[in-house]
């Protein structure tokens, strides 16, 4: 009456058990997907105000903005930003040539980043 009883009673419960709890795990892996991690990226990006510190160099800064919202796909995540470096201590200076437009994503070139 030990083992294979209390084995095979608890084994009864096992599917209630198992798929409430990796219901509770998908659910809440779908909301932090979803909803947290757009709503804490939004909260970061409206608090720099379009402007980045460039680590490791003094003084450097980017300021940067998006014309369009990011792009993703199963494959790939574009987001195509237009940033200006400069040090803060000379300011903000826009370059003397038109700077190029960078593709969003290229099947050609099988670069990352």
């Amino acid at each position: 009456m030990f083992g294979n009883f209390w084995t095979d009673f608890a084994s009864l419960f096992e599917v209630f058990f198992v798929g409430t709890v990796a219901g509770v795990i998908e659910d809440t892996i779908d909301f932090t997907l979803s909803t947290g991690i757009p709503e804490v990226s939004n909260a970061l990006i409206v608090r720099s105000d379009g402007y980045a510190k460039v680590p490791l160099v003094p003084d450097w800064w980017v300021d940067w903005e998006t014309e369009e919202a990011a792009h993703v796909t199963n494959t790939y995540f574009a987001l195509g930003v237009k940033g200006l470096m400069f040090d803060k201590a000379f300011g903000e200076q826009e370059p003397a040539v038109a700077i190029p437009d960078m593709p969003f994503h290229s099947d050609v070139h099988t670069d990352k980043f």
